[in-house]
């Protein structure tokens, strides 16, 4: 199958292309490549902005996985523009190419944030969103788009994914389970700003594994799937973090604050454990490993790069300075 993977080169991205490609996959990546490229070789890449698309791109493509765009609540609040711009006209272009050149198959990658402030109780995918903060509003405006555009012959899968974290070649510590372990090599004290929010976990790696899944069905997944491991809340993950450390001869402090976080949310993702061959899903355990065997003591865990607010900012001052 051949797959036009947008966003290819990004967190996710790194991960999910090279198991599409080592599966057999043609992927064809296009990506502003802000934040390098860690892609191996066989996998085609065009450095390019998707409001500024060629058919080209979509010729011969038998499915497109959308995964470009701001990717969290720091850089869509910093600049509100850049966020409509990137995650619903960019959305709306990428449809109208795939309506125009008879792509079927596209799976657009949403998040969990678009349930904003519930209870304690679980969501499930028919749960009504709570659009909070610029992020959620254009990831619920995206799959509006995606999702008013679908007919017999375009069927689109949503995914909410819950938070990430874990291992990617391009990697990212702005995500909770990788800020605190960071957070614990580093200064030896995890800090959770506000102990109640419940937030669903996916790692990398498993979510890489759904959208495969997903590809490789005879059938699309039509419509909306919550994708994620489990729930914790944020004082959970914070433990979870200090005792995989503690496993591994390294002691933290455990800091608990008391500022107020507005989104807090339980997620159900029992449609896509039935649907996807998702089994044996990692865990914060396992991410705390793999940093700790696979970075080497003396890591820059504070480089820009590390961060996508940062990247951003760099990039509209070379923008602006020109």
């Amino acid at each position: 199958m051949r797959v036009l993977l947008t966003g290819g080169a990004g967190y996710l991205g790194s991960v999910l292309a090279p198991l599409l490609h080592r599966s057999g996959h043609l992927v064809r990546v296009v990506d502003l490549l802000w934040f390098g490229c860690h892609l191996p070789e066989g996998i085609e890449v065009i450095q390019a902005d998707l409001m500024e698309d060629s058919p080209s791109w979509y010729e011969g493509v038998d499915a497109v996985i959308h995964l470009a765009g701001l990717s969290n609540d720091p850089m869509s609040e910093t600049d509100p523009t850049s966020a409509w711009r990137n995650n619903v006209g960019a959305t709306s272009r990428v449809v109208s190419r795939c309506l125009e050149m008879g792509v079927q198959r596209m799976i657009l990658a949403s998040t969990c944030s678009v349930y904003g402030k519930c209870s304690d109780d679980l969501v499930t995918e028919d749960t009504p969103t709570r659009l909070v903060g610029v992020y959620a509003k254009t990831k619920g405006a995206a799959e509006a788009v995606v999702l008013t555009a679908a007919n017999a012959h375009f069927r689109p899968t949503v995914f909410r994914m819950g938070t990430l974290h874990g291992w990617s070649p391009r990697l990212r510590v702005d995500l909770v389970v990788n800020a605190m372990t960071r957070a614990g090599l580093c200064s030896n004290t995890i800090t959770v700003h506000d102990p109640l929010p419940w937030r669903p976990l996916l790692h990398v790696a498993d979510a890489a594994q759904a959208f495969k899944d997903a590809l490789e069905r005879p059938e699309p997944l039509d419509g909306i799937v919550n994708l994620a491991q489990s729930n914790f809340r944020i004082l959970e993950v914070g433990q979870q973090v200090q005792q995989a450390l503690a496993a591994r001869g390294h002691r933290t402090e455990l800091s608990v604050q008391r500022r107020r976080e507005v989104r807090s949310y339980r997620v159900s993702a029992q449609r896509a454990l039935d649907s996807l061959a998702l089994s044996a899903m990692r865990t914060i355990e396992d991410t705390v490993g793999e940093f700790w065997d696979l970075l080497p003591t003396d890591f820059d865990w504070h480089h820009p790069r590390l961060q996508n607010l940062s990247v951003a900012q760099q990039v509209r001052l070379c923008r602006t300075s020109k």
